[in-house]
């Protein structure tokens, strides 16, 4: 039998970094690299009074790709591998409703002096805007350099 790691006589400088076949080491790590990236995000507020938010998250990310030496590249990759239906951002806003300041002389209407009001009867900080989830995406990305 052939001992596996270091210990191999034909091991070669990349012993350990790789497959072994037949006794040569076919390295994974510069043919074949994987990078797993998360992003871990912490409870997001929503409110003035911090009474409302949204939920701590973490997303994975996961790119598996060739790196040839003539400038060409592959990779595959699925951003939120896991799904993370978590929503990405939330606001506390009045309901957009402007109208024209009734003390501006129109037109133009609005103006520095006279900017956009909300009308009596909107209150302030009246909805939640809510920013929806980056759902799971899979691709295939090539690029050459020259």
């Amino acid at each position: 039998a052939r001992p596996l790691g270091p210990a191999a006589k034909d091991a070669g400088p990349s012993a350990g970094c790789g497959l072994w076949t037949t006794g040569k080491t076919v390295p994974l790590v510069a043919a074949l690299p994987i990078q797993i990236s998360i992003e871990p995000r912490e409870r997001i507020f929503v409110d003035p009074t911090n009474v409302a938010w949204i939920g701590a998250s973490n997303t994975v990310n996961l790119k598996l790709g060739v790196h040839g030496g003539d400038g060409l590249s592959i990779e595959a990759y699925v951003n939120n591998l896991f799904d993370n239906g978590t929503l990405v951002e939330a606001a506390q806003d009045q309901n957009g409703y402007l109208t024209a300041n009734p003390a501006a002389p129109c037109p133009p209407c609005v103006s520095a002096a006279f900017p956009p009001v909300a009308p009596a009867a909107v209150g302030s900080l009246n909805i939640i805007e809510a920013g929806l989830p980056l759902r799971r995406t899979i691709g295939i990305r090539a690029d050459y350099e020259f």
